[in-house]
């Protein structure tokens, strides 16, 4: 799981102060000594905020907003609509192309050599390179047609379901459970003293369908 502050968007970290160290409580990262030697003053407003009153206000938006379906649905819209296929597409059409002039380039070579322009050392060595460029080539497209057309039938409401089933049962898991699948998710905050300003979720990888496991509550 990831803090940040939401006035300045750096990381927050934990540290603790006071009488004996007891006092836990999170603060910005531009608050750092080592941060400030390189950078400056901090700009960050934000202030040192209690550690129980942190963790408090994640939880309760853990158990109040992402159990909420509606708002899951937009939250995994949104972190869909990054997940572009236009350069996939693009690699594709390009690979493919330049199999075809790979394939030009090994006639080629072929009709010099049997006209005795090329000796056979200089054609196992350029068609070995190309038959290796090629064969990279043809696997890399297999992957990419793979991927294209799963996402061509991938189905929001699939991940809606697998994410919403688990997420409801949230607020009746264990503290232990609960932190680790904070862990897995890695999860992204921003707070500033009035609370939660803002959260990104992190959806399953399109290209392995099985990762909607780590969904799953810890045992």
């Amino acid at each position: 799981m990831l803090i940040h502050s939401g006035l300045c968007g750096e990381k927050i970290y934990g540290g603790s102060g006071g009488r004996n160290h007891k006092k836990d409580y999170y603060y910005c990262k531009s608050k750092n000594h080592d941060f400030k030697q390189r950078n400056g003053p901090s700009k960050c407003k934000s202030s040192y905020l209690p550690k129980e009153s942190v963790e408090n206000s994640l939880t309760s938006f853990i158990e109040k907003r992402i159990t909420d379906q509606k708002y899951l649905v937009k939250l995994i819209r949104a972190a869909l609509s990054g997940i572009s296929q236009a350069d996939d597409q693009s690699r594709f059409y390009l690979n493919e192309e330049r199999l075809k002039q790979i394939e030009s380039e090994r006639g080629r070579i072929l009709k010099l050599y049997k006209k005795n322009l090329y000796s056979i050392e200089r054609l196992e060595t350029e068609v070995y390179q190309l038959n290796k460029e090629r064969d990279a080539l043809k696997r890399e497209l297999m992957t990419l047609k793979r991927n294209l057309n799963f996402r061509n039938k991938l189905k929001l409401d699939e991940i809606v379901t697998d994410i919403t089933t688990t997420l409801t049962e949230f607020a009746y898991w264990s503290p232990v459970q609960k932190r680790e699948f904070l862990r897995i998710q890695l999860p992204e905050f921003s707070i500033t003293k009035k609370g939660i300003s803002n959260f990104t979720i992190r959806v399953p990888n399109l290209g392995n369908r099985t990762d909607t496991d780590s969904w799953r509550p810890p045992a």
